[in-house]
């Protein structure tokens, strides 16, 4: 894996930005958690339409500058202004809180979700495993449909995959704001 430039939580190999790309080849795409702009550029780059949007909160660095044109919008909101214009949602390593649960919820069932982070897996014998990334909610909610095979993650409970929410998704009640998301 490469070093990381400041900022920027991970740095995705050529072959993952390459496969990613082409899965959202013909796609407009709405990213929310997008930090400084690094992967939305990348793939902006490769043809890909995105629109990036984060809170730009103290951890990401944007104070050093962006890699890409940064909507500053927590992912609730960015989907409420985005969701008839888009096909589908990117969250990168989005915040350990309940903010990409909210986003989910605020999302539903009907268009896919792009994850990349670390999941919680499901595991009925041994329970969830706490995942960095997200909440056991989301991760609960979240079905995935395809994995991307050159993604190489930081740790075990890392992945990336394009997946649907569950259809219960759009009855849940949104949690309350919390961490840095709002």
């Amino acid at each position: 894996m490469n070093e990381a430039p400041l900022g920027v939580y991970f740095t995705p190999t050529e072959a993952f930005l390459d496969e990613l790309a082409n899965d959202l080849s013909g796609k407009r795409v709405l990213e929310v958690f997008g930090g400084r702009g690094y992967l939305a550029g990348q793939l902006s780059q490769r043809g890909v339409d995105v629109r990036s949007t984060s809170v730009l909160s103290s951890m990401d660095g944007h104070e050093y500058g962006l890699y890409y044109d940064v909507e500053p919008l927590n992912a609730v909101d960015a989907i409420k202004k985005y969701y008839d214009t888009v096909d589908i949602l990117l969250m990168s390593y989005p915040t350990a809180d309940n903010g990409a649960q909210r986003a989910l919820i605020t999302w539903g069932a009907d268009k896919p979700v792009v994850y990349i982070g670390e999941r919680t897996p499901d595991n009925p014998e041994k329970g969830w495993d706490w995942a960095s990334c997200a909440s056991d909610d989301f991760h609960k909610s979240l079905l995935p449909e395809h994995y991307y095979k050159t993604y190489e993650g930081r740790g075990r409970l890392a992945c990336a995959f394009r997946g649907v929410a569950t259809p219960d998704v759009s009855q849940k009640s949104l949690p309350s704001k919390s961490g840095l998301e709002w």
